[in-house]
Order: C-alpha cells, then structure tokens, then sequence
C-alpha cells in the first residue's frame, strides 16, 4: 500500500496499488475485472482522451474507472475531471457510476454521512474538507 493525496486535497491517505484490472475492481466493488485493452485505456497517461467504440462494448465503465483511478493514484482530484457526453441521458447514466465508483472506493461519502473514523460530539476534530464531485455534461 502506499500514500497518496490528490494535488488538492488535504491529509495523505492509503491506497493500494492500482496496475491490475483486478486491484481497480476490487477498488470500485465492480462485478467483474476490466479487459487488457480497456485496462490499458484508464491506465494511459494523463492527458485529454477520446474512446470510440460501439453500443455496449463498456465505454461508461471504462470512463468512471479511468476518474476512480486517475483520483486514487492521486493524479488529479475529482473536481478537475470533466466528462462530456453528447446526450443528458448518457450524462446522467456517466454520473451516477463516476459517483458510485468513487464511493465504492471510499473517495466520496454519500450524501449527509460522516466518513468512517470521524469522532463525534464536544471536542471532536473538525471534519475534512469533501471532495467536490467531478463534473459531467
């Protein structure tokens, strides 16, 4: 395991290594591992990308593990990620599994729960600024 913290996020926190597709489905809780190729896709180095491929061959769930695995491997912080769709159905659907994802890798809480360790009452720390959630239109 090593020590990461997106570049605008606060205190270090553990992740574990990412360079399998079956360490990024245990991360995201995902049903089944990515293939090679698509593994390779989310994998690639940091810059803007575009994925072309026809109807159900998993373009959405190689773009929210691409956002969970740039943010887990600290590469950016989910507010910098912006995905762009060319329906607000397909925006909706990218959304929701980039929020699902992220919270199954405990990156985002859902909404009005506390992360896990925080304590609670008089004298409690302060809580950690959230991550603000990535933007998709």
């Amino acid at each position: 395991m090593t020590l990461t913290s997106p570049p605008s996020a606060g205190a270090l926190r553990p992740t574990p290594r990412l360079d399998t597709p079956e360490a990024l489905q245990r991360l995201m809780g995902a049903p089944y591992p990515l293939s090679d190729q698509q593994f390779a896709t989310v994998t690639a180095p940091l810059s803007p990308q575009v994925v072309i491929a026809g109807a159900g061959s998993g373009k959405t769930t190689v773009m929210a593990a691409r956002v969970v695995w740039l943010v887990a491997t600290g590469q950016v912080a989910p507010q910098e990620v912006l995905g762009l769709t060319f329906t607000t159905k397909a925006a909706h659907e990218l959304g929701t599994r980039i929020r699902e994802s992220l919270r199954a890798a405990h990156i985002l809480h859902a909404p009005g729960e506390r992360p896990v360790g925080l304590a609670e009452g008089p004298g409690a720390a302060e809580e950690p600024e959230e991550p603000e959630e990535p933007t998709v239109a």
